[in-house]
């Protein structure tokens, strides 16, 4: 550990005089130390982001998402912004879209289009729009979280420590995509 230690010291010094020398002989000696660790920090993020990171902060994320959800139960305001991109109209993030795949809502959603679409159609206004589908394909998901369709969902829900809110309203964003398609006028 201390080997390491005294490497990644002796580089940051190396880095931070080599770049110190270089941007301007002016730069005194923490200057050049904050520029080498800067550059440290940059080189070893790189590193982490080629290794299998994913594996150390994947747990992280599902307590981030169940977070969220407690605190969206209780009334706060909260973006699901770990599974939902910001911006209009809302897209499933990568991590949103694994879920989407993983916990088979995507099929879900389409073997029950007709019945789904038809609902839909049942709670949409006159003039309706674009949001207002998205809004109302979230709501009638939420309203199927007891429905036995659902059940593979909660399985993996309940197997992956992932509140199946979180799933059903991402959910909600594919069933307003393909009634959107079949509706491009809204």
């Amino acid at each position: 550990m201390w080997d390491v230690l005294k490497i990644i010291g002796q580089v940051i010094v190396l880095f931070g005089s080599i770049s110190g020398f270089y941007i301007a002989k002016i730069i005194d000696l923490n200057t050049s130390i904050t520029i080498g660790i800067l550059g440290v920090i940059f080189i070893l993020c790189y590193i982490e982001q080629k290794s299998n990171i994913n594996k150390t902060i994947s747990p992280i994320r599902f307590a981030i998402v169940e977070i969220q959800t407690l605190f969206r139960e209780s009334g706060k305001s909260i973006q699901y912004s770990l599974t939902e991109t910001p911006g209009s109209p809302l897209k499933p993030t990568e991590f949103g879209l694994k879920l989407i795949r993983e916990s088979g809502i995507d099929k879900i959603i389409e073997e029950n289009r007709s019945s789904l679409f038809e609902k839909l159609d049942k709670k949409l206004l006159k003039n309706t729009t674009a949001y207002d589908v998205q809004e109302k394909s979230r709501e009638i998901l939420l309203s199927l979280k007891n429905d036995p369709i659902i059940n593979s969902v909660k399985d993996y829900s309940f197997n992956n420590a992932i509140e199946i809110d979180v799933i059903l309203r991402l959910g909600g964003l594919v069933l307003r995509d393909e009634y959107l398609k079949e509706h491009p006028k809204l």
